[in-house]
């Protein structure tokens, strides 16, 4: 793909605030995600519009944290397709409710008939298996929601 196109997509993706975008043209494809954040056009980040909230709104910082459990994605590390098994014959790597410590494998993603493993580097509970089984992911896509707290 011309490069000029590449870059024609990039400008267009920042002009009209796209947080993402895959185009394929001619068997290539090509595909990017932007973290969008307050210079993109959002009014700021949660924790900026509390922070400029009236103070008599807000709650202490301290019940906030206690309040909402921390959660972390396990993301793709390349481009490929999701599996939730090692082989035919393996059980399933993990399931939700699936109590993982750092380092553990929580899925595969097959790039090229090789099978990656794809590992936590959290510890927590997984919550969410937030990909298909057999389907595509592309690099970075949140593939397995981990509750840490």
């Amino acid at each position: 793909m011309d490069p000029e196109i590449i870059r024609r997509l990039v400008r267009l993706a920042e002009e009209e605030n796209i947080a993402g975008l895959a185009v394929e043209r001619g068997g290539v494809r090509v595909s990017f995600i932007r973290q969008l954040g307050p210079a993109q056009g959002e009014q700021g980040a949660p924790e900026q519009r509390a922070a400029q909230a009236p103070s008599a709104q807000r709650e202490p910082a301290a019940e906030q944290e206690v309040a909402r459990p921390r959660q972390h994605y396990v993301k793709a590390p390349m481009v490929g397709i999701f599996r939730r098994r090692g082989g035919p014959d393996e059980d399933v790597a993990v399931r939700v409710g699936d109590e993982v410590a750092a380092g553990d494998v929580v899925c595969y993603i097959e790039s090229m008939n090789i099978m990656n493993e794809v590992k936590t580097d959290v510890a927590g509970r997984v919550v969410e298996i937030a990909a298909q089984d057999g389907e595509p992911v592309e690099y970075g896509q949140p593939v397995i929601l981990i509750q840490t707290e």
